[in-house]
């Protein structure tokens, strides 16, 4: 995944939950699956480079979690450095927002991933 080409033309693919509300972009090369909803989490996708079938596959995760950004002392769209992790994050609807995470060396898939997240109507 560090030698990919991350140009915009190369997101052709996508996962979407019409029934949460949202579409994740993914690279052309990549795979990914959802987890559905965990005990924590309201809603989990993982993104890789190999085919993600277990948790914990897929570098890059994409999670819906509780909480208002502005309550978290976040903005929409804000990128963070945590230790060895890059996370992204992004509002969403009826105080959730999304957690896009990975490696640091994956900055540039997280910042993308993050910024181009679209929601989709139908979602509750």
């Amino acid at each position: 995944m560090l030698d990919e080409d991350y140009a915009p033309e190369r997101w052709t693919q996508e996962y979407c939950s019409a029934h949460v509300g949202f579409c994740v972009p993914v690279h052309k090369n990549w795979y990914y699956k959802s987890f559905g909803a965990l005990s924590s989490i309201l809603w989990h996708v993982e993104i890789g480079a190999v085919n993600v079938d277990q948790m914990g596959d897929g570098p890059i995760a994409v999670e819906l979690k509780s909480g208002d950004l502005a309550g978290l002392s976040l903005g929409n769209g804000d990128i963070r450095i945590i230790g060895d992790r890059v996370i992204g994050y992004r509002g969403f609807t009826e105080n959730r927002h999304f957690e896009i995470s990975g490696p640091k060396e994956l900055r540039e898939p997280v910042e993308y991933v993050t910024k181009n997240l679209t929601l989709v109507s139908g979602g509750g």
